[in-house]
């Protein structure tokens, strides 16, 4: 906010639903007592689903219900990713799963038709699947907020047909087919990739 009021930050859809986002995470990191809703299990998932929505929301005009209806689409998304990624995994969860649902949503609160939402999900999964997950702490904060503003921008990206070119690196022909390669990345590619941050860290 410091930086909004000198000039340096221009607090546009984007950066705020990154600076909702990372205070809301900041605070609940720092054992802040204020009521979140959880998502697939995690309460910082949970405030990287319904916080960059709720910002579009009230950028776009959008109505209650439609806003309601978005956020539980969001919900089921992040749930579905979590069927192949495990509940936990070595890649951020607040990217891989409430970022994608939060993007969904977007998309489609927006008038997105099935590509666009599928597009959005396909970007912000070309751009972030790789962020490693070490550990729930404070620093968070700064993940999630990435998640946040990047589900936002591909969702206006999507809108626009800009959209991740299929069968490209870990990008399949579907966004089904992305999901199942991140599956695997979690299950099989980095599977020494926990017992290696735990040895970083301890």
């Amino acid at each position: 906010m410091k930086l909004n009021s000198q000039g340096k930050l221009n607090m546009d859809v984007f950066t705020k639903a990154r600076v909702l986002t990372a205070a809301a995470c900041d605070m609940r990191m720092g054992g802040g007592e204020y009521p979140i809703m959880t998502s697939g299990g995690s309460g910082n998932q949970g405030i990287g689903v319904i916080l960059p929505i709720k910002v579009v929301a009230e950028y776009e005009n959008i109505g209650k219900e439609k806003l309601i209806r978005a956020v539980f689409f969001a919900h089921i998304i992040n749930r579905y990713v979590k069927i192949y990624t495990g509940k936990l995994s070595s890649i951020c969860g607040c990217v891989i799963a409430a970022g994608v649902g939060a993007a969904a949503a977007i998309t489609w609160m927006l008038g997105g038709d099935d590509e666009k939402i599928e597009g959005s999900c396909q970007n912000i999964l070309a751009n972030l699947m790789g962020m490693i997950c070490d550990g729930a702490k404070d620093t968070c904060s700064f993940k999630l907020s990435t998640s946040a503003e990047e589900a936002v921008l591909d969702a206006y990206l999507a809108m626009e047909g800009v959209i991740a070119e299929k069968n490209v690196g870990v990008v399949g022909s579907s966004i089904e087919d992305t999901i199942k390669n991140m599956g695997f990345l979690c299950k099989r590619g980095l599977d020494h990739t926990d017992a290696a941050i735990l040895e970083i860290i301890n």
